[in-house]
């Protein structure tokens, strides 16, 4: 039995919300670079792709056009993971591994003190509807102010803990109240399907899929709190500054691909 809140009901719920914002020269009104020519080796851009998200990323990748959109700006579009959250995909491009990802604000603030390399050349402004706390139908919590004295699996410095700790802020509680259990985000979805946690602070399909459980409650949504953890996507500095046209071409394809969902969630 599904509650109303499902993946399908989020996406509608966010189309309204969803723009993207360039902030760098990718972004900007200036004519397309032309491509590379057919003598010049094709720029080869390794794109990490996170489990459980519903984003311009994951849409633009479904449907091709992510990849259409790169190989007519002269490039090559490889995918690299799938990575259970920003943090690991941000050590890939550290590592030389991948070139472009995406994340939240503040998963991508936290990822700078390992990689000040980290630029930011597209915003998705959060549309408060696709994450939350999620309680489990026998925890008994149905407010903010149950879940004291409960176990709550958050991911660590992510955008988990960043809700519970704006949840709690909002209802007067401080965050001893509550026992974290940091988990990663696929360990904290079997820990919230087998009831070792009384609630589960979560984003993106994972939110859904909580929400969507037999018996499960809603505590509290991402905008219910007053959240800013809006999407970011990313690139490394190198490559952006290597192969401007290839970026471009990827912001032009999630564009695109937010006014498709726009114009028809």
């Amino acid at each position: 039995m599904r509650t109303p809140t499902t993946r399908r009901g989020l996406l509608a719920a966010a189309a309204a919300a969803l723009s993207l914002a360039g902030l760098t020269a990718c972004g900007s009104d200036e004519p397309d670079a032309a491509p590379a020519s057919a003598a010049e080796p094709a720029a080869t851009v390794r794109i990490a792709v996170l489990n459980g998200a519903d984003n311009a990323l994951a849409l633009s990748r479904a449907d091709g056009s992510l990849e259409q959109a790169v190989t007519a700006a002269g490039g090559k579009a490889e995918w690299v993971g799938p990575f259970p959250a920003f943090a690991p995909a941000a050590e890939a491009i550290k590592a030389g591994a991948a070139d472009i990802t995406v994340g939240g604000l503040l998963s991508w603030v936290g990822g700078l003190a390992a990689n000040p390399d980290l630029v930011v050349f597209g915003r998705q402004p959060d549309d408060g509807a696709g994450s939350g706390i999620v309680a489990t139908a026998d925890s008994g919590v149905k407010t903010v102010a149950d879940l004291k004295g409960k176990k709550v699996a958050v991911n660590q410095a992510g955008t988990g803990e960043y809700l519970l700790l704006k949840a709690l802020e909002k209802e007067g509680l401080s965050p001893d109240d509550v026992e974290r259990v940091y988990l990663p985000v696929t360990d904290g979805a079997t820990a919230f399907q087998s009831g070792k946690v009384d609630a589960w602070a979560t984003w993106g399909n994972f939110f859904a899929s909580a929400a969507s459980a037999e018996g499960a409650h809603v505590v509290a949504t991402a905008g219910d709190v007053g959240s800013r953890n809006d999407t970011v996507y990313v690139v490394d500095r190198s490559f952006l500054d290597e192969h401007p046209d290839v970026v471009k071409a990827v912001y032009d394809a999630f564009d695109a691909e937010v006014e498709k969902v726009t114009a028809d969630p």
